[in-house]
């Protein structure tokens, strides 16, 4: 709970000014992380597996080009999500006490009226996005993490209010978190209530759809080109987004062709190659809004196969079918390790925890 507390004070503090590329230089996130990664080992009593991670982090850190905080900012969010994922197979979690509860149900509440307070729209060809002091895909997966951990618990009412929230932001990748985070309410009654809870829900949201609208006119026209978009029902705005994606992933697959079995195939080119690729390719210094294909390309295949066992390990120690489709949705649609996912692992952690016994 301290960790995003830091993590947003600090985006509030900075004005949100280039909060995708925080590195070490100019950033103490990157220093927490470390904290807890180290944390992790001594908790998990110097696990192998976890000391196999800090040799990887020590090892792409120092023996890459660019500088140590370069290579260390970006493999610490890769580490740091593998070591949570692992170290939750096999350790429990604390559930959270009603003091604990609350206090992170009104942390929600002011993180929320906070970002909107001091936001702006920013508009990118036909999208809209609400800037606040933290980018608006990690508000929103944010969100997304937060109303799975709230439906497990029945808190319908902040869940309400957390969804829209998410929603609004104009995410689409945090759109469809959202969404496949509402699958998880289904659990959580028996089959006879089902569809009068459903509808109570249902129309709560449009009920407070249509408060938004009416403080806010072009909240239905930013709202249907979200759902237009994400849906392939807005033709242009669609092929305007995969072309996007398609160049980049084209020019991707290309070198990883031309190197063939190689070195930067196996190992690597480098944490944060893939930004410098890009900005030589297309002009624009981003990742490759894939987690697979960016580890692929950074990490090669051994990095690769890191990050995909930890997931399969953590997934398949609980086997929930919403877990599986929240994180893919998120690796495949535009990254999940990018938007420094330490608190978002721990919120389903505790969720699951709920799910468990509820079941």
């Amino acid at each position: 709970m301290i960790i995003p507390i830091i993590q947003f004070l600090e985006f509030y503090l900075s004005g949100a000014k280039d909060v995708l590329t925080y590195t070490v230089e100019n950033s103490f996130i990157p220093y927490v992380n470390i904290i807890v990664f180290i944390s992790i080992i001594y908790k998990s009593k110097f696990d192998k597996r976890q000391l196999f991670l800090l040799l990887v982090f020590v090892y792409y850190s120092i023996f890459f080009k660019n500088s140590f905080a370069n290579n260390a900012s970006y493999m610490i969010n890769i580490i740091i999500t593998c070591s949570l994922l692992l170290f939750f197979t096999n350790c429990q979690i604390e559930k959270l006490s009603k003091k604990q509860e609350k206090i992170l149900i009104c942390f929600s509440i002011c993180l929320i009226s906070l970002y909107y307070l001091y936001s702006s729209e920013r508009f990118y060809e036909d999208r809209f996005y609400l800037v606040g002091f933290i980018i608006p895909h990690q508000f929103s997966y944010y969100c997304a993490f937060l109303l799975y951990y709230f439906i497990s618990k029945k808190k319908f009412i902040i869940s309400v209010f957390i969804g829209l929230a998410g929603i609004y932001v104009g995410v689409r990748s945090g759109f469809l978190a959202i969404l496949i985070s509402l699958l998880s309410y289904f659990r959580t009654i028996n089959t006879g209530r089902m569809a009068s809870v459903t509808i109570k829900i249902l129309f709560s949201f449009v009920i407070l759809y249509i408060i938004i609208g009416s403080v806010n006119n072009k909240s239905f026209e930013k709202i249907d080109t979200l759902i237009s978009n994400t849906f392939n029902t807005n033709k242009q705005g669609q092929d305007e987004y995969t072309a996007s994606r398609s160049i980049i992933w084209f020019n991707m697959f290309e070198e990883v062709k031309g190197d063939g079995f190689s070195f930067n195939n196996i190992i690597g080119r480098g944490p944060r190659s893939s930004y410098e690729f890009n900005n030589k390719k297309i002009g624009v210094a981003i990742w490759m809004h894939n987690d697979i294909l960016d580890i692929l390309f950074s990490l090669g295949i051994f990095g690769l196969c890191i990050y995909v066992y930890s997931f399969y390990k953590y997934l398949t120690t609980y086997r929930d079918i919403i877990s599986v489709l929240l994180f893919l949705i998120l690796i495949f649609t535009n990254g999940f390790f990018t938007y420094s996912p330490l608190t978002l692992i721990v919120l389903h952690r505790l969720a699951q925890n709920n799910s468990i016994k509820n079941a």
